[in-house]
């Protein structure tokens, strides 16, 4: 005799039996959390299903909070390399800014200087000579020095040296390609002087670096500071 399959699409009475108490216990379920909750909406207090799943939600809360501070220290970490390179790279940055600030500032003055020179009024018969200082003797550093302008340029002993202050020096010893310039303020340095308002003649001389003396002055000459 003959036996056929059964269709796929008939289900057996145990399996609907088994399917239909599931949709209950998932149905009563949703109930049961559903009261619970109008419960908790009508009275304000936490329901005992809140409290159940907070004590088993909490610790596993706390367990990936745990681990996501971990992963960002270890991050953190793997990240100061990088930090160091990027500070690094800003100092340097920070170095070249200043050296570049303090240049502009020294331009600066020296612009301002060369302003002052360029209102220099020489006198009818004079020639002016512009010169830069060169070097400067260790042990006369402040009565003496050196200018890149010599003999070739038109320079002679006892030519006067001005600055945008006024008179600097006077030159004492004179090459082809350079010169020697003796200061104001040296002891050794002597220069006819006229004073502003009064105009009492005298012989000015160095007194230490930043002084001068007054002296020869006719007896009874008013002398201004």
């Amino acid at each position: 005799m003959a036996s056929f399959p059964k269709p796929s699409g008939l289900q057996r009475p145990e399996d609907r039996t088994a399917r239909r108490r599931r949709l209950l216990f998932f149905l009563a379920i949703a109930v049961i959390i559903a009261i619970f909750k109008t419960h908790t909406l009508i009275t304000g207090r936490t329901n005992p299903v809140d409290q159940a799943i907070t004590r088993v939600v909490s610790p596993l809360v706390q367990a990936i909070k745990y681990t996501g501070d971990g992963l960002a220290s270890l991050r953190y970490v793997f990240g100061i390399p990088a930090l160091l390179r990027e500070n690094s790279r800003l100092n340097r940055e920070n170095e070249f800014l200043r050296r570049r600030l303090a240049e502009n500032e020294h331009l600066g003055e020296e612009n301002k200087r060369l302003h002052a020179l360029l209102k220099l009024n020489v006198p009818q018969g004079f020639t002016g000579v512009p010169a830069v200082v060169t070097a400067r003797p260790y042990d006369l550093w402040l009565e003496s020095a050196m200018l890149n302008v010599g003999a070739k340029d038109g320079v002679r002993s006892g030519d006067l040296v001005v600055n945008e202050n006024g008179v600097a020096g006077v030159i004492d010893e004179v090459q082809p390609g350079f010169c020697w310039v003796q200061l104001i303020v040296s002891p050794q340095a002597r220069l006819a002087a006229i004073t502003g308002e009064s105009r009492s003649e005298g012989i000015i001389r160095g007194v230490g670096s930043h002084f001068l003396a007054l002296m020869y002055v006719k007896a009874g000459s008013p002398v201004e500071t």
